[in-house]
């Protein structure tokens, strides 16, 4: 358990120094001190700084994957309750992301180091299936239409992580996050069309052939 409690308090501390100085300027002995041991101990836990900042990215992704625990598929009987279930996880999210602004953006846009890309494109993988399941969800239930699922899942991700760059990491928004979450929410279930226009679209346009997952 000792062994756990240091290598959490080494990854923490890690964290705050790659947040403030990157990968690059960022230097083993000011982590050794952020975590208030020696600068030999670092390297009893991971074998190099690379893998240092990986493992701070890891844990960051692993905190991002854990939001979506919580998701119940069956209970979406509902559009408030699928709703509902994504404003809590995109809120999840940014509040996760905002607590570790600086790591959120190495994670999502740093400098490829040792394995970094490669926790990067799971994170987008494991976010795109969730997305998936969402419309494949919502369409069994009759509450979305049949779209190309894995095009509309990358999309939908792809806003996701780039309003939590820009809004969150970039320009440092750390307050009315669930209303961030909402706002992205009417976007994906309503478009850009005005009501009465979506009405009439829904009623003139030809439906589409239901599409398979790539």
């Amino acid at each position: 358990m000792a062994r756990r409690i240091d290598e959490q308090r080494l990854t923490a501390a890690a964290a705050r120094v790659f947040a403030r100085h990157g990968f690059h300027a960022a230097r083993v002995s000011e982590i050794a001190r952020e975590a208030g041991v020696a600068q030999g101990t670092v390297y009893l836990y991971f074998k190099s700084k690379e893998g240092l900042y990986v493992a701070v990215l890891e844990r960051l992704a692993r905190q991002i994957r854990e939001a979506s625990a919580g998701l119940a598929w069956t209970s979406v009987t509902s559009a408030n309750a699928l709703r509902d279930q994504f404003a809590d996880l995109y809120t999840e999210i940014f509040e996760t992301c905002a607590a570790s602004r600086g790591v959120a953006g190495l994670l999502l846009g740093g400098p490829p180091v040792g394995r970094s890309s490669e926790v990067r494109s799971e994170l987008l993988r494991d976010a795109e299936a969730v997305s998936v399941a969402y419309l494949e969800a919502g369409a069994s239930a009759g509450l979305l239409r049949s779209i190309a699922t894995t095009t509309v899942a990358r999309a939908i991700v792809g806003l996701l992580l780039h309003t939590v760059t820009r809004t969150i990491v970039e320009d440092g928004r750390a307050d009315g996050l669930r209303a961030l979450a909402e706002e992205l929410l009417d976007f994906e279930l309503h478009g850009l069309l005005a009501p009465a226009d979506r009405t009439q679209t829904a009623h003139t346009a030809v439906p589409a052939a239901p599409m398979t997952t790539s």
